[in-house]
């Protein structure tokens, strides 16, 4: 497996490695020494183990909109050739999966005799058409969504004359249990018993991923629309991650003078990680404003919590266009054409109390629960996703 370096991708990856693992099939999770280290302490003393490769990467620093560490990987198509020729010569099939977004790191090793490559599609299907195709000989696509959400795209790339031969998977690692971790040594956030103080569906969510870092100006117009609206917040203010995790390099991101004291009794700012999935599954959070990640946006959908929508880069807005105008799932905060103006505190208050507060807000907020409920039913009771796996590790056995 090849992930592609930046946090939640190295997530989804690790996930579905941990779920192929479990088939008693043996997985080789290559990465940076960096990204592996991290990777490991995620998955923890797992019974089904998952052998690490460290790959030879130049120094990188912040994964950016520009994404430098995507570009260090590009050199390492050579050395991850040479990894899976060497492999190959001890067993018969070795099937290749790779995260889409990095396809020319694989270049080389999709190119062994018997190597069988699969593409994981860490973005909504809805943006894939919007991609150009790549390795038209590989044996099939994974897809990180659930075809209640997905499965129109997904029919439409099974056709031979879109998607060629391709077999098609959805298996969403996502919302997988937890990698085994030592939960004896972990305590529960802070936020979340901040949480549970609060009233149902009366908190917003405000979190911009691991790759976003707001300008002061940014930073300042936010606080103060959430401060103006009057509305109860939990606020991830954090700079975009390192490709070092372990660095201990963190800019302090200052807020307005006396901001804190004066939003102490309905708001709080994270300054670190946050259990995102447990805050958004939590009764009190009744909206969440959000770059629309893919990972952001399918979470969310799970959860029945509806969007306010503030694309960055990258998928982010078609997935943003996806949840508001096609799901009607979410609001706008600032559309992608709109990028380049300095989003004012007014227009979040505004959208904040349009989600919140008005009849509009009260359309959205049905229907994201109608979607939640659906979705959770096929995708827990329904078995979609034991369906899906089940076909794919009978796929790659044959």
């Amino acid at each position: 497996m090849v992930p592609l370096p930046c946090q939640s991708h190295l997530n989804q990856l690790l996930s579905l490695a941990s779920l192929i693992s479990s088939h008693n099939l043996p997985v080789h999770f290559l990465g940076s020494a960096t990204h592996n280290r991290q990777a490991k302490l995620r998955h923890g003393p797992n019974p089904n183990p998952i052998h690490f490769h460290d790959l030879p990467t130049s120094p990188i620093d912040s994964p950016d909109p520009n994404r430098p560490a995507i570009l260090a990987y590009m050199e390492l198509s050579r050395p991850i050739g040479e990894l899976v020729q060497e492999m190959s010569a001890n067993t018969r099939k070795i099937v290749l999966i790779y995260d889409r977004l990095i396809a020319e790191a694989v270049g080389d090793a999709v190119l062994v005799p018997n190597v069988e490559s699969y593409a994981f599609n860490c973005l909504s299907s809805f943006n894939l058409f919007y991609i150009p195709e790549h390795f038209k000989d590989r044996a099939g696509d994974i897809h990180n969504t659930i075809r209640l959400i997905d499965g129109k795209y997904i029919d439409l790339l099974a056709r031979e004359e879109i998607g060629g031969k391709q077999q098609q998977w959805a298996i969403s690692p996502t919302l997988m249990p937890k990698l085994n971790i030592n939960h004896d040594t972990i305590t529960r956030h802070e936020c979340l018993d901040w949480l549970d103080r609060q009233d149902p569906g009366t908190v917003i969510y405000v979190s911009f991923g691991t790759s976003i870092s707001f300008s002061e100006d940014e930073t300042r117009e936010i606080a103060l629309g959430l401060e103006q609206s009057k509305r109860k917040f939990v606020w991830v203010l954090r700079d975009a991650d390192k490709a070092d995790i372990f660095s201990r390099e963190i800019r302090r991101i200052e807020l307005p003078d006396g901001f804190e004291e004066r939003v102490r009794e309905r708001g709080i700012v994270v300054r670190d990680w946050a259990p995102q999935v447990e805050i958004l599954a939590h009764k009190s959070t009744g909206g969440f404003m959000s770059h629309c990640g893919w990972n952001s946006c399918f979470e969310s959908l799970m959860m029945g919590v509806p969007i306010l929508a503030w694309p960055m880069h990258s998928d982010q807005p078609l997935n943003a266009f996806f949840v508001a105008d096609i799901l009607k799932t979410g609001l706008f905060v600032r559309k992608w054409e709109e990028r380049e103006k300095l989003v004012k505190a007014s227009v979040i208050k505004d959208v904040v109390e349009r989600l919140m507060a008005m009849e509009e807000g009260v359309e959205i907020r049905k229907r994201a629960a109608e979607i939640s409920l659906a979705v959770n039913k096929e995708f827990w009771e329904g078995g979609e996703l034991s369906r899906e796996m089940e076909s794919f590790i009978s796929h790659i056995r044959r």
